[in-house]
């Protein structure tokens, strides 16, 4: 899925932040906007456009039985605890 630098930004934010919630003041900062002056209709907009890209990114990866059929190229290790 090819994201716009603004899509990106917000993707990196959450993924170093996995464990914490972000609020809207934070997420407009690491955009580079001023907090008092940003519209928050448009980054309302905006993670609403970047959750239905992934839904439907996500809705085209094969399933079987509930998990995702690991991509081609990705390569998965099974541990035995044999």
């Amino acid at each position: 899925m090819s994201l716009k630098p603004p899509e990106f930004q917000i993707c990196e934010l959450f993924a170093a932040n996995a464990e914490v919630v972000i609020d809207k003041k934070t997420i407009v900062q690491a955009l580079g906007h001023d907090w008092s002056s940003y519209d928050l209709r448009r980054l309302d907009k905006l993670i609403s456009r970047l959750r239905q890209r992934w839904e439907t990114q996500q809705s085209r990866r094969p399933s079987l039985m509930g998990r995702s059929v690991p991509q081609p190229g990705k390569v998965e290790r099974i541990i035995s605890t044999n």
